[in-house]
């Protein structure tokens, strides 16, 4: 009684559904259809058991090909379920301790402080050159301005190279 059912629903179907959920899924298929390698494809259904072999090569479920391929959590017990929630629920309250201890420190405010420290420093470094340009002129009894100038360019060059490597 299922089966004429599930004939009369495979002709309603576009010919590529049909095919998928009675036939299976092949690897190549698969790779086709997710725009994934042949070979990674292959590499992440080793553990799966075909839905079946036909001439040409295994065929599988897509629930099954998918969780394999995309990483699904492979779960198969009750027991082991319970195991992975404890381990999640043990390192959630580790993270919650590490911050109250204040070992452990938002990396957004991180990055925001460290932009901000990285413009004072630059502010420092551009105003450096006036701040003691007179002074080292006056005992190398050169030009004021002249000096200025010098130590900008150099300075300028400098932190461009630095710039150019990655902040190195």
């Amino acid at each position: 009684d299922a089966q004429p059912r599930r004939k009369s629903l495979a002709r309603q179907m576009p010919k590529s559904s049909a095919s998928s959920t009675s036939d299976g899924w092949s690897i190549n298929r698969l790779a086709n259809e997710l725009q994934i390698d042949r070979r990674t494809v292959t590499k992440r259904l080793v553990d799966v058991i075909p839905l079946r072999t036909n001439g040409s090569g295994d065929l599988y479920t897509l629930r099954d090909a998918a969780r394999a391929i995309f990483g699904a959590p492979k779960i198969k017990t009750e027991a082991q379920a319970k195991t992975r929630k404890l381990a999640a629920e043990a390192d959630l309250a580790e993270l919650k301790l590490e911050e109250m201890r204040g070992d452990l420190v938002d990396s957004a405010e991180m990055k925001k402080a460290a932009m901000r420290n990285g413009r004072v420093e630059r502010e420092a470094l551009l105003n450096w050159p006036d701040r003691i340009g007179a002074d080292l002129a006056a005992k190398l009894e050169v030009d004021p301005g002249l000096l200025v100038r010098c130590l900008e360019e150099e300075l300028r060059t400098y932190m461009e190279e630095r710039a150019g490597n990655d902040g190195l």
